[in-house]
């Protein structure tokens, strides 16, 4: 299984003015620091909570239909484009989106099939293509407690650049809690 990257997110979660208001940075002479630190920020919080925050669209490559029920990965869920498969021929179909519901309200969301189940898939590896739309909207949309633990790091990278060995680069528990609820919780 493997997720390739089709639209990038049209803008990030914090703006840069924000973001050097949170550094009490005047000028611009630090800007391309701030936004390597901006987007390595966004990055691991995006690792860490296992999700987009904003609107992108990627595509998730399996083998097969494994289960009635696909979880679609980066969380939250808007909506399915698609769904490609080769079929038992090893030719391209797409499935029609009457044979599955899409569930966005759940963490993760996936697709449910039909009761008629899954088409029967060629025998290859990636032989399905869920392509997807991802991320909580736009920057307005992304909670708050997420872009404010986005400042805390970008803050942390910025005036801990030089991070010694006797300290770990990020340990926050306010950073912690505000990215909790957010996280995806095996059982």
């Amino acid at each position: 299984m493997a997720i390739t990257l089709i639209t990038a997110p049209a803008a990030n979660p914090v703006d840069s003015a924000t973001v050097k208001l949170h550094l009490r940075v005047i000028g611009t002479s630090e800007d391309a620091l701030i936004d390597l630190y901006t987007n390595a920020a966004i990055s691991a919080l995006e690792k860490t909570i296992e999700g987009a925050l904003i609107t992108q669209t990627w595509d998730f490559y399996l083998d097969s239909f494994a289960s009635e029920r696909i979880d679609i990965p980066l969380p939250p869920l808007q909506s399915v484009t698609s769904i490609k498969y080769l079929d038992a021929n090893g030719a391209q179909q797409t499935l029609s989106n009457t044979r599955y519901t899409v569930d966005t309200a759940s963490k993760p969301g996936g697709v449910v099939v039909d009761s008629d189940g899954w088409p029967v898939t060629y025998d290859t590896v990636n032989a399905v293509i869920i392509r997807f739309v991802a991320g909580f909207g736009s920057a307005s949309d992304v909670p708050a407690s997420l872009r404010s633990a986005l400042l805390l790091h970008i803050g942390d990278l910025y005036e801990n650049r030089q991070t010694g060995s006797e300290r770990q680069v990020f340990n926050n528990p306010a950073y912690d809690r505000l990215t909790y609820p957010y996280r995806i919780l095996s059982i």
